[in-house]
């Protein structure tokens, strides 16, 4: 398997070593000197890779540059350490600092010594290698070729007559190559293990196809694939030559004898499992420009590739299967027919078969494991206690894992340890995408690139990952387009698991028990997820002792229902001073130790789910910290001296009493979300300019001037979020709206102002409600007199997708929704709770043109809704909800509005869709 870990870490290390120069100046020598054996063994672990990872001798060698490489990384972290710890203050904290001083003077000199014995140890590796048997060629793609092959036939085939489950697949298929007349692609995309080469071969067999065309010829692609290999593996399927004629020629040769071949010929090339773009390029050369229905079948697990080889060409994506075709193809597979299953056993392998989540390849290995075994109740309880083995680890399910991990090989090594991070995760999880990126980069997985900053780098990360389908994209996108949320499959979890344990990458601990076998301090991994189903006691942690010292990252999830969890968190700051990442999820911890602050290599800290009001003040010392996530929390004033923060997340945060001059983070911080507004926003809101996504709670209606002040300076803001309540919200909302007016960037705004405090009884009835409401807009009416002419009119940006309002009397009838209509850009437009005021609402001729959801809710007077020609023309779907909505405003709208109107009710359930 890759070593793509140790890769990561040389990497890791040589940028660490060249930007801490400056601090380790005395070990110049030994610093370089170690840079350039480093870098050495880098290019050596890249060739290894797949190549020879079957081999035990390689591992050794692999895991002896793994432990230099770990070994390099502490001594410097270490120092590090000692160099960042914070300093005290007055006569006390100065004794203190000159121990810490001397102590840092000895760290240094520790340092040296350890340096020039890892340039030792790595000179003797690099002279090892041949020893172990390690060679490094220039060409590889016989060999790879030859591993390509070799896979494919370990893995497990079904008689294509035999096929399950792609039914609609194959006439999908067939009717795009028979239909039209110019030469064009057909591409099939999915991860391995979906059926994509079943699925191909079951479309060329059927006898109308083979009628169809004149000849077709199937080629495989290794991953480092050859030319003229390539070429020449072409020309043998279509054309047969001599192996003397193919000596004698070149790549140009052998591809005009190809082109004349199938000039005159309507053909038919299947390309199975192609990686790269010039791989195609490769091909595609060699092929006549093609008429008379010419096709080209394309497998691959990158639909970048598929777009790449033809932008306009159909793309089909293979599903898993569901419960009835599974069962139906394991039964095949088992008994040699689809009602072949005792009925005493159909419970038990029914379970077994959902185990498989719909893969076909899964599938078939169960039933050809089962096909081997007794067909008994007994016999079939054992293997259904093993079933997870014999998938994962067995013999037969090492064709699986095997086929799983040309995914992983195929990828570039940065992107390697982002998938197996994965393997942190807990199984089924849905992972938000924007904390995954955020966690990416506290880790040290992004490269700088260009002008990107490091969060859009690691965007590119993801969507390459799912573009390899490797990940699955969970629900609907954002509204840039980017992943919202995401997860992995159960097998490709276990593939990131069982691979990120052998490059000690990371480790689980299930309960108070590690799932590894080996805890020594030698195999102790560098992140490690607790997934806690019991519980544990105060000012302990559930890891092995050795363990500590190395861990970089923690993941602690509980089930909070069941854990019975100390006051304090149990933090022994002394053993994980290393840590860069601790992230607790579901603990009923009401305390985190002051030491906190000592962590000063601390770049992500999330507490979800805790009992924790107040953060200790010590939080200020992490120096290193870019990323806070947490929830209900008094932070303290001294979290804005952190220089590095990026991100600030949580629910109903407070902020504290701070001054503008004391916030050194305004130059960082991109995400200031779910803060309360209070006594300390208006003195530093204003310094963080570079904001990229803010959202504010229960603003006071005193606070609008200072609001809009603040928001007029954040020029880079993509989403802003204002929730609070009072009686002047229209008045607040103009101004916010005029600040932002000069925003060319901000996509999404939700403006939420309730005249009444949230905490307010739903239960009131509904005459005390639309009395209210009444009440509320007369008001706003007297406010607007007094209100200067110039905020009467509404200015939104032109750059806006989704926009909600929540704000009663913001639009009239008389002034309509005109500012609305013509923003280029909106896709989704919510109005709700009285922020329209009139009984008409018009939608002008040629209006909203790119709006596709339009929610209109509580709108107690609106009765009638008039759309004049050509508006609206992308609409999908148009909400009314309520108990002040009612059919009669659904009546007004064309006929082609009522067939995508769905009716719901004041808590959003369904009334009917019309």
């Amino acid at each position: 398997m890759a070593e793509s870990v140790v890769t990561f870490h040389l990497e890791k290390l040589g940028a660490l070593l060249s930007s801490k120069l400056d601090l380790v100046i005395e070990l110049n020598i030994n610093i370089r000197s170690l840079q350039n054996d480093l870098a050495l063994l880098q290019a050596f672990l890249k060739d290894v890779d797949a190549r020879q990872r079957d081999s035990q001798r390689v591992k050794v060698w692999i895991s002896q540059v793994r432990n230099v490489a770990f070994q390099a990384e502490d001594a410097i972290d270490r120092y590090l350490y000692e160099v960042e710890f914070p300093k005290r203050h007055g006569f006390l904290g100065s004794l203190e600092n000159y121990a810490n001083h001397a102590r840092r003077l000895r760290t240094r000199h520790h340092l040296g010594t350890e340096i020039e014995g890892i340039n030792k140890m790595l000179q003797k590796i690099t002279a090892s290698r041949l020893d172990f048997g390690i060679e490094f060629k220039q060409s590889e793609g016989d060999q790879a070729s030859n591993t390509q092959k070799n896979l494919h036939k370990l893995t497990p085939t079904v008689e294509e007559t035999d096929v399950v489950g792609f039914e609609q697949d194959v006439e999908k298929l067939r009717e795009n190559l028979l239909a039209g007349d110019q030469c064009a692609v057909v591409s099939i995309v999915e991860m391995g293990g979906l059926g994509k080469t079943t699925l191909a071969r079951k479309v060329c067999n059927s006898d109308d196809i083979k009628k169809h065309f004149d000849c077709q010829a199937w080629v495989y692609i290794s991953q480092k694939w050859d030319n003229r290999e390539l070429l020449q593996s072409t020309l043998e399927k279509f054309v047969s030559p001599s192996k003397e004629e193919i000596a004698k020629m070149n790549l140009e040769g052998m591809a005009s004898m190809l082109r004349a071949h199938l000039r005159t010929k309507r053909y038919l090339l299947v390309i199975d499992d192609i990686w790269d773009k010039p791989a195609w390029d490769a091909v595609r050369g060699a092929l006549p420009e093609g008429k008379d229905g010419s096709r080209i079948i394309v497998t691959t697990r990158r639909e970048e590739v598929a777009r790449y080889i033809d932008p306009q060409g159909f793309i089909h994506k293979p599903q898993c299967l569901g419960e009835g075709k599974s069962w139906d193809l394991f039964c095949l597979r088992a008994f040699g027919s689809k009602g072949g299953c005792p009925e005493g056993l159909r419970e038990l392998g029914k379970e077994m078969v959902s185990e498989c989540a719909g893969l076909p390849l899964a599938i078939t290995v169960l039933g050809g494991l089962l096909s081997r075994k007794q067909k008994s109740e007994v016999e079939w309880r054992k293997v259904l206690k093993r079933i997870t083995y014999e998938l994962h680890e067995g013999e037969d399910g090492q064709n699986i894992q095997r086929i799983l991990a040309l995914s992983y090989d195929a990828l570039p090594y940065y992107l390697r340890s982002c998938f197996l991070y994965f393997g942190l995760f807990p199984e089924d999880s849905e992972i938000n995408a924007e904390e995954l990126i955020q966690l990416w980069v506290a880790e040290g997985f992004i490269q700088v690139r260009g002008q990107q900053t490091m969060e859009e780098v690691a965007e590119d990360y993801l969507e390459e990952l799912v573009d390899r389908s490797m990940i699955q994209v969970v629900g609907q996108r954002n509204l840039t387009g980017g992943v919202k949320k995401c997860r992995i499959h159960d097998l490709m979890l276990d593939l990131s698991i069982s691979q990120g344990e052998e490059e000690k990458f990371l480790g689980i601990v299930v309960g108070n028990y590690l799932v590894a076998n080996n805890v020594s301090s030698a195999a102790a991994p560098r992140r490690v997820a607790v997934h806690s189903r019991g519980s544990f006691s105060e000012g302990s942690i559930p890891l092995h002792p050795s363990w500590l010292g190395a861990v970089r990252s923690m993941f602690w999830y509980f089930n909070r229902s069941s854990v019975s969890s100390p006051y304090q968190m149990p933090l022994p700051t002394n053993d994980l001073k290393l840590l860069r990442v601790l992230n607790v999820k579901g603990s009923k911890i009401r305390r985190l130790p002051k030491q906190i602050g000592l962590l000063v290599h601390l770049r992500f800290l999330r507490l979800k789910g805790t009992l924790i009001a107040t953060l200790p003040s010590s939080i200020g010392m992490l120096r290193n910290l870019e990323t806070l996530r947490v929830h209900c929390c008094l932070l303290p004033s001294t979290i804005w001296k952190v220089e590095t923060l990026r991100h600030a997340i949580g629910f109903a945060f407070r902020m504290g009493r701070t001054r503008g001059k004391d916030v050194d983070c305004k130059a960082n911080l991109q995400t200031l979300w779910g803060i309360q507004a209070g006594s300390g926003m208006g003195r530093c809101l204003g310094e963080f300019t570079n904001l990229r996504v803010l959202k504010i709670c229960e603003i006071p209606t005193n606070h609008a001037t200072m609001l809009a002040r603040c928001l007029e300076k954040m020029t880079y803001l993509n989403r802003l979020k204002l929730h609070s309540y009072g009686e002047e919200g229209t008045i607040v909302a103009k101004s916010v709206l005029e600040a932002l007016a000069h925003c060319r960037v901000l996509y999404e705004l939700v403006i939420t102002w309730y005249f009444y405090r949230p905490s307010i009884s739903c239960s009131e009835s509904l005459s005390i409600l639309l009395q209210t409401l009444a009440e509320k807009i007369e008001r706003k009416s007297q406010f607007q007199q007094h209100f200067p002419e110039e905020h009467q009119s509404l200015h939104f940006p032109s750059s806006l997708i989704r926009l909600k309002l929540d704000v009663a009397g913001l639009f009239s009838e008389e002034d309509g929704l005109a500012s609305l209509q013509c923003l280029p850009n909106l896709k989704i437009l919510k109005l709700c709770n009285d922020t329209y005021s009139g009984k008409v609402m018009v939608f002008s001729p040629q209006g909203f043109t790119t709006l596709e959801e339009l929610h209109l809710q509580n709108l107690a007077k609106l009765v009638r809704c008039t759309v004049g020609d050509g508006a609206m023309p992308r609409l999908k779907h148009l909400i009314l909800r309520g108990y002040g909505m009612n059919y009669l405003v659904l009546k007004t709208l064309p006929e082609e509005l009522q067939h995508i109107t769905r009716i719901e009710d004041g808590r959003g359930r369904r009334r009917g869709l019309v």
